[in-house]
């Protein structure tokens, strides 16, 4: 079935032959089939019956290296398990077959051994590095394609491994977590891309992203997801390996902002100076300047000296001469308490009244307030009295006054003897006293002195003399 070859055509998949002959006979093959020892295997194409010459097959086109000197890096990255061979025709860039010129290895090759008979490469291990080149002086008789230098290097590397830190979410406006990527390699480079759309890209390359640490910028008002590429250049030939990470999400939420809890009291008398036995109103006003708050109460404990007389007004909540008990409170709601007192005490009385909440606040300054009362010391006049009068422990500077003049005998330490009429005070911020409070004593301690002693009264008495016998 076989006769005169007019055309060869072999197919490295199948590794085998196909033939095209050249026999008018109509029993002759139009294509016959060979092994590549050229053993005979039958038709491929059988005759069609018509009294015609082959036939058949295209051959495949030459190819003429264009630029005619050229320089292919190639990069084979995880090309094992090894050994593996390469055919030097599959690296050049041309749509055909080079068949001119002669293939030639570069000395200095190292894991590459060259196979002049089929110019092919069998390539033993990872960091392999090898040189070839491909020269035609274009003298043949049959050259087509001039002169022409190639030069083919080839290297073997390992793709670099690499993970990334998961997805997350975050608040808009918030600062997202460092994207952290970890590489098998210690010379790896980095780039890292975004995506709007999909952890499918299309991908975009970050400018300036190249460290293993990335930042996502605090402004991203949509879900955006993130990935890395690694790569580890070649040392012989120009190129890389680059692996890919997995794909990390970072999804923005409109978060609502933390509850803020900011509760306020204040308090106020209608007297600063009064006698005993005078009746005295304190008025504390409870302010939610914040997000609502739950279990609201008022520690209002009397001090010595004043005594609950059972009458109070109230805008809300109870009163039991201790505590006021207010309850829930919204954001901005306001209530207030007038509580009546009884005076029964002298000096100075400070009342301070204290607001707690079940929420926890970050400032809770504004949570304590207290006001004082100025109630007149009292002693005999013409006897010898002292009253001892106390400043607040720990401050420095102390300075008392008497009458608005500083005292300047005993006058600078924390207690004084007080043994003559007159209104005192005391500051210990270095200044004479202003009446705000600061630093020195809000109400003035005040000694009087009164008359002790019982009115004369006249008696008249009846007197009976008998003379003497």
């Amino acid at each position: 079935g076989y006769f005169k070859a007019i055309g060869v055509y072999y197919s490295e998949t199948l590794d085998l032959l196909f033939v095209s002959t050249a026999s008018p006979d109509l029993n002759e093959d139009c294509v016959s089939l060979f092994d590549t020892d050229l053993n005979y295997l039958g038709t491929a194409v059988p005759n069609p019956g018509s009294d015609t010459q082959a036939k058949g097959i295209n051959i495949q086109s030459e190819c003429c290296p264009n630029p005619s000197t050229l320089v292919i890096d190639t990069i084979l990255c995880d090309a094992g398990p090894y050994p593996v061979e390469f055919f030097l025709q599959d690296f050049l860039n041309c749509d055909g077959i080079v068949c001119e010129g002669q293939w030639s290895a570069d000395a200095g090759n190292t894991g590459m051994t060259f196979n002049s008979c089929d110019n092919s490469v069998t390539i033993s291990g990872d960091q392999s590095c090898g040189t070839f080149n491909l020269f035609s002086d274009g003298s043949a008789a049959l050259a087509q394609c001039g002169q022409f230098s190639i030069t083919v290097n080839i290297e073997t590397a390992i793709s670099p491994t690499v993970s990334v830190t998961g997805d997350q979410n975050f608040c808009s406006g918030d600062t997202p977590t460092d994207l952290v990527a970890t590489s098998s390699s210690g010379t790896a480079t980095f780039q890292w891309q975004m995506s709007t759309t999909s952890c499918t890209g299309p991908w975009t390359n970050v400018a300036g992203a190249t460290s293993s640490t990335y930042t996502p910028p605090s402004d991203l008002t949509a879900t955006t997801y993130y990935q890395v590429i690694v790569s580890e250049s070649g040392n012989c030939a120009s190129g890389s390996c680059d692996t890919a990470s997995d794909c990390v999400t970072i999804t923005v939420e409109n978060c609502a902002p933390p509850p803020s809890y900011a509760a306020r009291l204040s308090k106020s008398s209608d007297l600063s100076t009064a006698s005993v036995g005078s009746t005295i109103t304190y008025t504390i006003v409870v302010e939610n300047e914040g997000d609502a708050v739950t279990g609201a109460t008022v520690s209002d404990p009397l001090p010595t000296g004043l005594t609950y007389s059972g009458i109070y007004t109230a805008t809300t909540g109870t009163y039991d001469g201790t505590t006021w008990t207010i309850g829930n409170m919204a954001a901005g709601q306001m209530d207030s308490i007038q509580i009546e007192a009884v005076i029964n005490g002298e000096g100075v009385i400070t009342n301070s009244a204290t607001l707690t909440i079940n929420e926890i606040e970050e400032n809770i300054v504004n949570n304590t307030d207290e006001t004082c009362v100025s109630v007149p010391i009292e002693v005999c006049e013409g006897s010898a009295y002292e009253v001892i009068a106390t400043a607040e422990a720990g401050l420095m500077n102390y300075q008392w006054y008497k009458d608005g003049l500083p005292i300047t005998t005993g006058g600078m330490m924390q207690i004084l003897t007080i043994t003559e009429p007159g209104t005192y005070t005391y500051t210990a911020d270095g200044a004479p006293p202003t009446g705000d409070c600061a630093g020195e004593l809000c109400c003035p301690i005040v000694v009087t002195e009164i008359s002790c002693c019982p009115p004369v009264q006249c008696i008249p008495i009846s007197v009976s003399i008998t003379p003497n016998n």
